[in-house]
């Protein structure tokens, strides 16, 4: 089925971008000029996702545009219910933008983005990303109390993450020792995958110490149970993936093993890079939105979003809660609330012997 969706803007660069981008992917649209014809096209159709542009005019395609309009628009779709079923992204230009960052989250956008997006390829990772990450939200949101019981599935290797079922369970720190055993337990023999021994692994992976290995594998044993339970709502067993006996470790049969390189084909064969070190724009001190802002606009990142909402919905949050939901470490989680408070948006209050984050202007008042 082809996916459908709605362009909110009146700039036509914008929209050239946008629409070479929908047409490589295979996805339809219907574009509106204005506030009034959003939400008379949004009543009248069903779209897969909506982008808006925060500066759009009121009534007609001619009038003034004005920040205003967009903002009213999303409150209107929120009110109206569509941010509870179709995704959102917010496109804005304005240099001080992250100022209205947690207002737009609050009232119903999945992502927030610069307003110019002239990078296709990211464009087109970004849409990919919105839906994916909406399509887990809402199998979270309809899943039953009971817990399904796992029957096996994909597991997939990347350069610098692993996924089973579409659940990321590790993520490359640096020394990447967890997808070195990933990858060596992948092999077969015969119809079976291999049982390695403790040694075996240490030799084939060139992992010097035995806690590293062991370390390592009850991590991931723990990661497969913990986060399918999470995120999918599937009771995973610790051997249910990784079978740990006398003999060794061995993967599960009802697993199956798929090696992906999903880097470009001109940085494959050189130094991998950690996923938690890679460079960033020299404006921005941590990751951006795959859509691209436009000088000094920036975007927040999935962590960040994650964290504005929780702080919105009056959790406490801590650094570690942050290193915890996305398996980063603390020196990426520090960089992404470093970003937040040097624009303002939240700020470190301090309870007893530790602390918590919480919105800036709540911190402001309880001073």
């Amino acid at each position: 089925m082809t996916r459908k969706a709605l362009i909110v803007t009146i700039d036509n660069d914008v929209m050239a971008t946008i629409e070479d981008t929908l047409d490589s992917l295979g996805h339809s649209f219907d574009r509106a000029h204005s506030k009034r014809e959003a939400l008379k096209l949004a009543a009248e159709g069903e779209y897969a996702y909506i982008f808006i542009d925060i500066e759009i005019p009121a009534n007609r395609k001619g009038a003034r545009p004005e920040r205003v309009h967009g903002y009213h628009l999303l409150e209107t779709l929120n009110s109206q219910g569509v941010c509870k079923t179709t995704p959102v992204v917010i496109m804005d230009g304005d240099p001080h933008c992250l100022d209205y960052v947690f207002d737009y989250v609050r009232k119903g956008a999945v992502r927030f983005a610069g307003k110019a997006p002239t990078d296709s390829r990211r464009l087109a990772r970004a849409v990919r990303e919105t839906l994916k990450e909406w399509a887990k939200r809402t199998r979270r949101e309809s899943r039953s109390d009971q817990p399904a019981t796992f029957e096996g599935g994909e597991l997939v290797i990347f350069p610098d993450r692993a996924e089973l079922l579409g659940v990321r369970i590790m993520a490359d720190r640096g020394d990447g020792h967890s997808l070195r055993i990933l990858r060596a337990l992948s092999r077969r023999k015969g119809s079976h995958f291999v049982r390695l021994a403790l040694n075996e692994l240490m030799t084939e992976t060139e992992i010097c110490s035995q806690g590293s290995v062991t370390g390592c594998i009850r991590k991931l044993r723990r990661n497969c149970s913990e986060r399918l339970l999470r995120d999918l709502n599937v009771l995973c067993g610790l051997d249910d993936v990784i079978i740990r006996n006398e003999q060794g470790y061995q993967f599960a049969p009802s697993i199956t093993v798929r090696i992906v390189d999903d880097r470009p084909a001109d940085s494959r064969g050189t130094a991998e890079t950690s996923s938690d070190t890679a460079d960033v724009p020299a404006n921005v001190t941590g990751d951006i939105s795959d859509v691209p802002a436009v000088g000094t606009a920036l975007s927040l990142n999935e962590r960040q979003q994650w964290a504005l909402s929780e702080i919105g919905r009056g959790v406490p949050l801590q650094r570690s809660m942050l290193e915890s939901a996305f398996d980063v470490s603390d020196r990426t989680a520090k960089r992404d609330l470093l970003e937040l408070r040097r624009a303002g948006l939240i700020a470190w209050v301090r309870d007893g012997s530790t602390g918590f984050y919480q919105l800036a202007e709540s911190a402001e008042a309880a001073a």
